[in-house]
């Protein structure tokens, strides 16, 4: 009885500490930290293609919205709303491999340029298992 209660609290402990460790903010120098001001967008909202600027949110564990249309040579911006650790990774079939951001804590930001037409499929690493932890920005010339 007494391993296994001990082998209990292990595991709880692992746990925390796995949690706080993908809760801490990002320290990497490339990610930038700032207050969000956009507002929230439904998360199966396609956006229509825009030349300067967009924004996606990262809320409830989802990206916002999963899916975004730009033309070519805009700018994305992630903001994390959450207060666990995300990161915008490509996925494999991305005709853009460069999309790779460092954990982002809570109100930090990742920005990505889309200068290459096509289909870009990213997730989050950490919560790859959750549908909407995927998403697509498609780019249109």
């Amino acid at each position: 009885m007494r391993n296994w209660i001990i082998g209990v609290i292990g595991v709880v402990v692992i746990g925390f500490v796995a949690f706080m460790m993908l809760a801490r903010p990002a320290q990497s120098p490339s990610s930038t930290a700032g207050n969000s001001s956009q507002k929230s967008q439904k998360a199966e909202q396609s956006q229509s293609p825009s030349a300067t600027a967009q924004a996606v949110s990262i809320e409830n564990f989802t990206f916002m919205p999963q899916t975004l249309t730009v033309k070519k040579g805009t700018r994305v911006t992630w903001t994390n709303q959450d207060s666990v650790r995300h990161d915008i990774v490509s996925e494999d079939d991305s005709p853009q491999k460069g999309l790779s951001s460092p954990l982002l804590g809570k109100g930090e930001t990742y920005s990505f340029s889309f200068d290459t037409a096509g289909t870009y499929k990213y997730y989050c690493v950490p919560h790859a298992s959750m549908s909407s932890m995927h998403a697509t920005v498609t780019v249109t010339e």
